[in-house]
């Protein structure tokens, strides 16, 4: 369906205030700005309409996830067969997606693209490959790209940039910890911070914190800037000034307590007693290695690996991930669904084994190898079991909760190991993601064999590091990332790379309350009361993120309860999710939804099926299912003092019926298999006007 044709208005005037006062600690989530991290209000499910495969996949993973309506696409006349052409993933994939996020007022809220089945999974560069960039010969660059590394690079696609296919593209990866104080800028803010960083070093300190702080006050979600400035205020003995300068660190994202409790200048001022309470909140990491920071799409990524807005020379990423690869060299519908409802029933479990890293002297693992000690490193400070594994697969038996491999082929049926719920397994070899021929174990195997997510390149890619993940991918995983953040926080050119499973599982990720509870509180001024449910060991709350009909409305501090003031009378049934974000670098969410009837004048419109009841109802857990044989249903829709009612399903408009009251019939075979919700909308004139779903 069209973008612009997306069934719910938007005009829903809301008024919001806190109720209980806000701690330090929990403040430092930047209230009125969007959070970082992933769950289903910020994937945005992309279907091939004309696939019954795609549509039941993304009928199941819509269902698994909850996720709103709108934040569905559909797109028609995806060419057949593994490659499109550059222009034609551009024209038909690329800048539809792009424009519908923007029209339906989600950009603030998208952070991952999730292809469901039946879409190509390369796009042929030649173009990129008959002019490399510099330092890389067209061999290197190779022909084809991949759909999820592509579309996570949309910034150099749409501007035709060589750059796409370089080998450092990626600034939200993580590297060592040195390139945190880097100089970020490639504007003219940048010889600015060379000056200061020569004052600091030189024994300025006043001028260089003053340098440092006037740039953090310019961008402010550059955390290093602060804890730079800090270091100069406390060089030059105001350590007011320099806690001052932590505490908006902190706030601005700085993930480390133990860089501040071991630098010199400024452990002595952790005794403020605001430090000492946030500092009790932040999570324990080491600092060999970059930290772990939630994604977000809305800003762009500097040279040092911190975000700034978009407009201030930075590049701004899409995550992208595909559901399923359905294929004769790939998955089956069945196994494709079976991966999904594995992979969600695994979050926060977290699932004990052992993490298993290839040490052995294949190419394929030697060129990764020199980044497996940091991965150790981090996994152990954080009481996760490892491994360094000799031949080219273990032999031992056990749980793995994470598989790092160098090899071309694995005979999954027999090794004597298991992969836990939740687990990424992967390898660097030369086509785990080409399915044009049958050699070497395609990314699928690793799924079938019951991974959450896997990854493979698309072409031959010719041993190159910064092609594939950084063995640190599994330490941000263990550490509470979703599964997809983990990947593009260890992956520095991802161009060729076909990432395939499911983007948001989360087995580590320890959620921010128990619970979360939505009550409509009526009267002459009715009210929506949010509060959380506070449990021990829970992820401190940083914010809350109010939805309504799916869109993101109000970003708020992180008290215990909260009331949304109607400002306007509302009618008919409105979607409300609540979404609580963690105090932690990777940011955990945790999504309640209810639909609440509301009050106002007008009367919500109700769909029913229509007697005699005379169709083949999908089995959810019959994950083989398309839907194909599914009958047609005659569904009763009524709204009195309506124009006309439409009945949607996810964002499409099945049907439109004048009047307030009849039948529409649903051709239910053409909607995939899988649980089918059904929504009628009553327009009064243009105001449209939500009824409850009826859930097939």
């Amino acid at each position: 369906m069209p973008a612009e044709d997306y069934p719910m208005t938007n005009h829903l005037g809301l008024n919001f205030f806190v109720l209980t006062a806000i701690l330090f600690a929990l403040a430092m989530a930047q209230p009125g700005k969007a959070a970082a991290g992933l769950s289903g209000e910020n994937l945005i499910v992309v279907v091939n309409a004309d696939s019954l495969a795609s549509r039941t996949v993304a009928n199941h993973y819509v269902k698994l996830r909850d996720i709103p309506a709108g934040n569905i696409i559909f797109l028609s006349d995806i060419p057949d067969g593994l490659t499109i052409d550059l222009d034609g993933f551009r024209e038909k994939i690329l800048k539809p997606i792009l424009a519908t996020i923007e029209k339906r007022g989600l950009a603030t809220q998208a952070r991952c693209v999730a292809y469901s089945a039946d879409f190509p999974t390369s796009v042929d560069i030649a173009s990129y490959q008959a002019n490399p960039p510099p330092g890389m010969s067209s061999k290197l660059v190779g022909r084809l790209g991949s759909v999820t590394g592509l579309t996570y690079l949309y910034q150099f696609v749409l501007a035709d940039s060589e750059k796409l296919v370089a080998l450092g593209t990626n600034n939200y990866a993580r590297t060592n910890f040195a390139r945190t104080f880097i100089n970020p800028f490639s504007n003219d803010d940048a010889p600015k911070f060379d000056a200061a960083k020569a004052q600091l070093d030189n024994d300025e300190p006043l001028a260089a914190a003053e340098g440092f702080q006037e740039l953090h006050t310019k961008y402010p979600s550059v955390a290093p800037l602060a804890i730079l400035s800090a270091r100069g205020y406390a060089k030059a003995k105001r350590p007011t000034d320099a806690t001052k300068m932590i505490k908006l660190a902190i706030r601005s994202g700085w993930w480390s307590a133990e860089y501040l409790r071991d630098d010199e200048e400024l452990s002595p001022l952790l005794d403020d007693s605001g430090l000492k309470t946030v500092l009790a909140a932040m999570p324990s990491r080491p600092v060999h290695v970059q930290g772990p920071l939630g994604f977000s799409a809305i800003k762009g990524w500097t040279r040092c690996g911190y975000p700034v807005r978009l407009n201030q020379g930075s590049i701004g990423y899409m995550m992208a991930c595909s559901l399923a690869v359905i294929h004769e060299r790939g998955n089956n519908l069945r196994q494709s669904v079976a991966v999904l409802h594995r992979a969600v029933q695994s979050d926060r479990t977290f699932p004990d084994g052992i993490f298993q890293f290839a040490g052995n002297s294949d190419v394929r693992a030697k060129t990764r190898f020199l980044g497996v000690g940091d991965a150790l490193l981090y996994l152990e400070s954080i009481n996760r079991e490892t491994n360094v594994f000799r031949k080219i697969f273990p032999s031992t038996s056990g749980n793995f909760a994470g598989l790092f491999l160098g090899t071309a082929n694995v005979d999954f049926p027999g090794v004597r190991w298991r992969l836990q719920p939740g687990a990424i397994a992967e390898t660097l070899t030369s086509t785990a993601g080409d399915f044009s021929h049958p050699h070497q174990t395609k990314l699928t195997e690793y799924l079938k064999a019951g991974a959450a997510i896997s990854s493979g390149t698309v072409t031959e890619p010719y041993s190159l590091q910064p092609k594939f993940p950084l063995a640190m991918m599994h330490g941000y995983y263990a550490s509470g990332c979703t599964a997809i953040e983990s990947y593009y926080l260890s992956l520095l050119g991802p161009y060729q790379l076909l990432i395939a499973g499911d983007p948001a599982c989360q087995p580590f990720a320890k959620p921010p309350a128990d619970d979360v509870t939505i009550d409509l509180k009526s009267g002459d001024n009715p009210l929506i009361h949010f509060t959380r449910t506070p449990s021990e060991g829970a992820t401190p709350t940083a914010s809350w993120e109010i939805f309504l009909e799916g869109r993101l409305t109000k970003v708020l501090p992180g008290s215990r309860a909260i009331n949304m003031n109607l400002k306007d009378e509302l009618s008919g049934v409105i979607e409300i999710r609540a979404s609580l974000v963690g105090f932690d670098p990777s940011e955990p969410r945790l999504t309640k939804t209810k639909w609440i009837e509301m009050g106002g004048g007008l009367a919500a419109p109700v769909a029913s099926i229509a007697e005699p009841v005379n169709f083949n109802a999908t089995d959810p857990t019959s994950f083989g299912d398309d839907g194909s044989d599914r009958a047609a249903i005659s569904v009763k829709l009524d709204c009195p003092g309506a124009d006309r009612i439409r009945l949607t399903h996810q964002s499409e408009i099945l049907a439109t019926m004048e009047g307030e009251s009849g039948t529409v019939n649903v051709e239910l075979s053409e909607l995939g298999g899988g649980p089918i919700r059904l929504r009628p909308i009553a327009l009064f004139g243009e105001k449209g006007v939500g009824g409850r779903p009826l859930e097939l």
